[in-house]
């Protein structure tokens, strides 16, 4: 008897998670085969990382035989339990079979719904109607945010905590090898050592980066601001930064060493996103000792606890993310002149976390 998970494409941050099913849970650990569309991190590396095989279920879009590979994948295992994500159409997929093969698996949905899309700010009608329907075929649901679990628990009976986030050793093991070149970007670009304000993520219109460029503008000659990734919105982001003067530092899509270095470098990082389900690039930024300011819209809130290792802003509000970077960067100016690993900033560790999760889990 082998557990099933089946994810969508396998994310840097959802590899801790998938080495613990498969390693502690004895977890098949498959995913979608095939392009995942316009991905904000180098898959093949990824994939390169995971310390676990790899197996995939064919593209709906692919391979329309999916409903009977999936059940032919259920049967030859015959779990215990089975891990799906979201209210997806591989989710339905998983539900039917059970109901019409009469199997007695138990499936578990990882589901990111965040206060703010519950509350109406959805990606799209299906998810909002999902939402009413999918959780009375599941067992139970596993939310990375605490305010969306108990809207589950309230509503269904059902939801478990576990937010989206990594082992905290193995991230913290690559900031120590990309320490090296970290000193280096420093030494480069801010040789001042003053302190610098990270973000991370696609530069979408989701994204509020013009908000974080206009609360930034009075900081210049104070502080330094990186903006790392790619997307539609570049060009036009640029042109502001040119506008406000704000000397922004655009590095472009990195991945790896390349892109960890930077937590090493930066004392505080940003998520102004007017829309984040989650927002895993809170729990990197915690992991490596960031001050970190996270939009109230974002599920990745739960992790910020008042004035320990962050704060919680309003990203409709340039003022109020003004405030809050002057707060963190008068913080930060004064540090020490040679860049370093930081004290982590999480309030938790992944091993505790996840453990709790599946015990609550196996004890419903």
């Amino acid at each position: 008897m082998r557990n099933l998970y089946f994810g969508i494409s396998i994310a840097p941050y959802r590899v801790d998670l998938c080495r613990w099913l498969h390693d502690r849970y004895s977890c098949d650990i498959y995913h979608r085969s095939g392009p995942s569309g316009n991905l904000a991190f180098n898959l093949s590396l990824v994939e390169s990382e995971c310390g676990f095989p790899l197996l995939y279920y064919p593209n709906r879009g692919r391979n329309r035989s999916r409903l009977r590979t999936i059940a032919s994948i259920i049967s030859k295992n015959d779990p215990e339990t089975v891990f799906v994500f979201e209210f997806s159409f591989l989710t339905l997929q998983v539900i039917l079979i059970r109901l019409f093969r009469r199997k007695k698996f138990r499936i578990i949905c990882f589901c990111d719904d965040s206060p703010d899309m519950i509350r109406g700010n959805d990606f799209s009608v299906f998810h909002r109607l999902a939402r009413w329907i999918v959780p009375r075929f599941l067992d139970n649901l596993i939310l990375p945010n605490r305010e969306s679990c108990e809207w589950y628990v309230s509503r269904f009976g059902k939801g478990v905590y576990f937010p989206i986030i990594a082992d905290e050793r193995r991230w913290r093991q690559k900031l120590s090898e990309a320490l090296p070149l970290s000193q280096d970007l420093a030494a480069r670009f801010f040789p001042d050592r003053k302190p610098v304000v990270l973000y991370v993520g696609r530069m979408a219109a989701v994204k509020n980066v013009p908000t974080l460029l206009k609360a930034f503008s009075p900081f210049v000659g104070r502080a330094h601001l990186v903006l790392i990734g790619e997307g539609e919105e570049m060009d036009h982001l640029r042109e502001m930064d040119r506008r406000l003067g704000t000397k922004a530092l655009f590095m472009g899509k990195l991945s790896g060493n390349e892109l960890i270095a930077w937590y090493n470098i930066a004392d505080v990082f940003a998520l102004p996103s007017t829309m984040e389900p989650f927002g895993a690039v809170t729990n990197e930024a915690l992991m490596s000792g960031l001050y970190t300011l996270v939009s109230s819209r974002a599920g990745s809130v739960t992790l910020i606890e008042s004035d320990q290792n962050g704060a919680v802003f309003n990203p409709d509000s340039i003022q109020e993310l003004t405030a809050l970077l002057d707060r963190f960067i008068t913080l930060s100016e004064g540090k020490a002149d040679t860049v370093c690993v930081k004290r982590d900033r999480m309030p938790y560790t992944f091993e505790e976390s996840i453990v709790s999760a599946m015990e609550a889990i196996d004890r419903q």
